[in-house]
Formats: structure tokens, sequence, C-alpha cells
């Protein structure tokens, strides 16, 4: 029950360190050092390749708790979004972004995104991508190759969007995956 508290309590520092809270910009500083103790009990940080580090990520990973209060939140951070262009071999450029037919899709993607995002390893981030890009390339005939844009999107605040204003998206990183590379 300890280790649930901990995780819930983790995710919540992580808001209000991004800054994504109304409260004061003295608060974000002191969460982000709360967060990384909390990190550091729950196994987020790979600092050491201990018994007991290992014996709770596994925990978290197999009891589905890793993901903490931020899930069920009522608190909505900016998240993140991935824009895939289709280069066909007849020059053609379409767009699309990763979906899939099932129920609940749209939101095991913001999840995934989320995972993405948050990753510390480029190898890790870039390896998931190519995954999701592997399924999509097999929906469309004729692919020479897939550029991949992966980003932040931000929200306008309320003020903003009620005289109009649309979310922005900023591109963190770009992938592109070949043919040659996707298997057959």
């Amino acid at each position: 029950m300890t280790l649930i508290g901990l995780v819930s309590c983790r995710d919540v520092f992580i808001a209000i360190g991004e800054g994504d809270t109304s409260l004061p910009g003295g608060a974000s500083s002191w969460a982000k050092q709360v967060e990384t103790s909390v990190g550091f009990l729950v196994g987020g940080r790979k600092t050491s390749a201990s018994l007991v580090r290992q014996g709770v990520e596994t925990y978290l990973n197999v009891s589905g708790i890793e993901s903490g209060y931020g899930f069920f939140a009522p608190h909505v951070p900016n998240g993140y979004k991935m824009v895939l262009e289709l280069h066909y071999n007849d020059g053609r450029v379409e767009y699309e972004e990763p979906h899939g037919d099932a129920i609940g899709t749209g939101i095991r993607m913001t999840s995934l995104m989320d995972v993405i995002g948050r990753s510390q390893s480029d190898e890790v981030r870039a390896g998931i991508i190519r995954l999701l890009v592997h399924s999509v390339w097999s929906q469309h005939e004729g692919l020479e190759n897939i550029h991949v844009l992966f980003g932040t999107v931000r929200f306008p605040s309320l003020r903003d969007y009620e005289s109009g204003a649309k979310y922005s998206f900023q591109v963190l990183n770009t992938y592109t995956v070949d043919a040659e590379a996707t298997p057959r």
C-alpha cells in the first residue's frame, strides 16, 4: 500500500515540478527535489542495479501501478503527439497519426505517447517508435519511407481558448524508417 501511495505522490510532484499547476513558482523547484527522492524510493532512477530496485520495478510493472495517480488525475498535463509522414514510391506524401481499431485504443495510445515522451533513453524511445511504424507500414502498400515527428502538444490557456486559440505542436525528435529497415 505504501508503494502505491509513493507512486501516486510521485506523479503529483512531477506535475507540480513541471509547472502544470496553479501553485506559485517556488513550489516547482521544491516539488522536483521531492520527486527525485520519491523516484529513487520507487526505483524510478537507474542509479543502482540492486536487487531491491529490480524487485520494486518488477512489482510496479506486474501490478500495473507504475503510472500511479497521474493516469486517473483530474489534472490534464501537456501531452505528446506523433505524426507520421508517409512517403510513397510514386512521390505522394500523406500524414496520419498512429491509431487502432479496438475499443479503448485512444487512451492506450495517449498513455504510450506519454511513456515514449518521458523515456530517458533515446534507444528505448526509438525502438518503441520503430515498432509502431512497422505496424503502420503493413497497412500501406508502396511506401518508400516513413518520417516520424514526435513532440509535445501545448494546450492554450482558458482565456486563449475562449478567444479561439488552438493547441500547438512542438517537434522534439524526428525519425526516419526506410523500406529496407522494415520486416517483411
